[in-house]
């Protein structure tokens, strides 16, 4: 399917200011200090560690999630004005389209962790949380949205089929795919195409015989391709290690923490395209935050 992250998981936070991102979130978690649990919590759910700063790290991936859904449906549904946002160089269809890409990828992702976080079963959250990015797809076919990107017949049709089927997998609704196995299978998807667009992205984007790019363009086909990398850890910590919950969240968010230092630091791809990075820091924040006190 093709959650979109130069950013990582979470990118320039649309109409949430870098400040009030950070305010909101330690007003949130400042008295998530670990308590005995008075309820019972599904054991994969509710599985807390010492946390950093004594932290209750489902309190606060639960909180983080929710600004995670915030920001990426801003990216979903108004990607022209994330764009103006993010403050990117130079627009173009190619742009704006693999804004909405990565925030419908990172949306999955929020969805899917806060309706698990609340003790659904995983693979049924994923697959709520891959709704969103069906619509987008069939929205996208219907309107020939990859042809008029310029790319060829498999971007065309292969995310739409290969996200309904997987969708309708994971809600246990085909007698030919089980869950677990539909949960693999999403996770290996994303990952590959995560990996391949993040890695080598030109090349990439010519397997799926893209058009060619502008050095913008192809620095937000890797963004795009960011939340993909992180929505294969996040399905395959479950799928592939039997982590629970909050332990796929924290992968999650620390490879999101990775490749937005990459962005800024490392391959500098924020520079290319332009974007302000005081919301960058603002993230980078919000992400060790989530990172440690989960896995702490």
């Amino acid at each position: 399917h093709p959650t979109p992250t130069v950013a990582p998981l979470i990118s320039a936070p649309g109409h949430l200011s870098p400040l009030s991102m950070i305010a909101a979130l330690l007003c949130a978690t400042s008295a998530l200090v670990v308590k005995q649990p008075t309820t019972t919590v599904p054991a994969p759910v509710l599985k807390l560690r010492g946390g950093l700063a004594g932290l209750d790290g489902n309190q606060v991936a639960t909180y983080a999630s929710w600004v995670l859904a915030a920001n990426s449906a801003v990216m979903t549904l108004a990607p022209e004005k994330a764009v103006e946002m993010y403050g990117v160089k130079s627009s173009s269809l190619v742009v704006s389209q693999f804004v909405e890409y990565a925030g419908s990828s990172m949306l999955s992702i929020a969805i899917a962790s806060i309706l698990a976080l609340g003790g659904m079963d995983f693979a049924t959250a994923v697959a709520w949380g891959f709704v969103p990015q069906c619509v987008l797809n069939v929205q996208g076919f219907l309107n020939e949205k990859m042809t008029k990107m310029g790319f060829g017949q498999a971007a065309k049709f292969m995310p739409t089929i290969v996200s309904l089927v997987l969708t309708a997998g994971l809600f246990g609704k085909l007698s030919f795919l089980d869950t677990a196995m539909a949960l693999k299978i999403a996770a290996g998807w994303s990952a590959i195409n995560g990996l391949g667009g993040y890695f080598a992205t030109a090349d990439f984007m010519k397997a799926w015989e893209g058009p060619t790019m502008s050095p913008v363009e192809t620095a937000i086909a890797k963004f795009f391709c960011s939340p993909l990398l992180m929505g294969g850890i996040f399905c395959g910590s479950v799928a592939f290690l039997d982590s629970d919950v909050l332990t796929a969240i924290g992968h999650t968010w620390a490879a999101s923490l990775a490749t937005q230092l990459d962005a800024n630091f490392i391959s500098k791809t924020t520079d290319v395209i332009g974007a302000d990075k005081n919301p960058q820091y603002a993230w980078m924040a919000i992400q060790a935050l989530v990172t440690g006190s989960i896995l702490a």
